[in-house]
């Protein structure tokens, strides 16, 4: 029996290179779709960031309201929606959610877990060296209130409603955040217990935790890259690291 190599073995050997060739193209294009998709969401929840600043004196929503388990995807919800929901009923509410829940969903986000959120707000660090907020403050900018600041902060803690002490501890104004185009406000963070509508993931303080919490590695995951949403609007892809290099994990300018 011949051994040689035939024609019809070398047409096979074009044929599954070629196919293995158009797989990977079609790979790598498929995650360049993903990651301009996930750059969009994030442009339209900067959007609604700025409406709600809009609406509430120039201030940016807290990250988290952990005894109320009031987050800042929560708070943005009818922001995020076109058609004015005039109903709070639990049916009303569960609509809404459904409807603007894939904006808070990354496309390459493949971690299994209920609810998922693929992003957070940039951290505030709130020890006492860093308040009150400021443009000084070498820290992110999403307020996390726990229950010990909100008791400080509040004269009265329990009388408001989740609503109002929102609006009431959203102390981060627009107007003097020094650097607008260099200030983070929202990430990625592909994390398991990052989840919608829950105190637990809401926010990120630094690139480090960025990497600790991503499960394998990250090279197939934005080609290396994760996206940020900066306080002007723009988004852009970086690197993690060189996200710390750039300064824009911290209100302050210039450092």
């Amino acid at each position: 029996m011949s051994a040689a190599f035939t024609r019809v073995d070398l047409l096979v050997l074009v044929a599954v290179s070629a196919l293995v060739f158009v797989w990977l193209a079609c790979t790598g294009a498929g995650e360049r779709v993903r990651a301009v998709r996930c750059s969009r969401n994030l442009a339209i929840i900067g959007r609604a960031l700025q409406t709600f600043a809009n609406d509430h004196r120039h201030c940016l929503p807290p990250a988290a309201l952990v005894p109320l388990n009031l987050t800042w995807d929560t708070i943005l919800r009818p922001y995020l929606r076109s058609e004015t929901i005039v109903s709070n009923s639990p049916y009303a509410v569960r609509q809404l959610q459904r409807a603007v829940a894939p904006r808070f969903r990354c496309p390459s986000d493949s971690v299994l877990r209920e609810r998922l959120r693929s992003y957070a707000m940039a951290r505030h660090d709130m020890r006492p060296e860093n308040w009150p907020p400021g443009p000084d403050n070498a820290t992110g900018l999403g307020l996390w209130w726990g229950k010990p600041e909100m008791t400080r902060a509040l004269e009265n803690p329990g009388s408001s409603t989740p609503e109002d002490t929102a609006e009431r501890l959203a102390m981060v104004k627009l107007d003097w955040l020094p650097a607008p185009a260099d200030t983070l406000l929202v990430t990625e963070f592909i994390d398991s217990d990052n989840k919608l509508w829950n105190v637990n993931g809401s926010g990120v303080t630094s690139p480090d935790q960025q990497l600790k919490a991503f499960p394998g590695g990250l090279a197939g995951f934005h080609h290396g890259r994760f996206n940020y949403l900066l306080v002007d609007g723009h988004v852009e892809a970086l690197r993690p690291l060189n996200s710390a290099v750039s300064g824009i994990w911290t209100i302050k300018a210039g450092d």
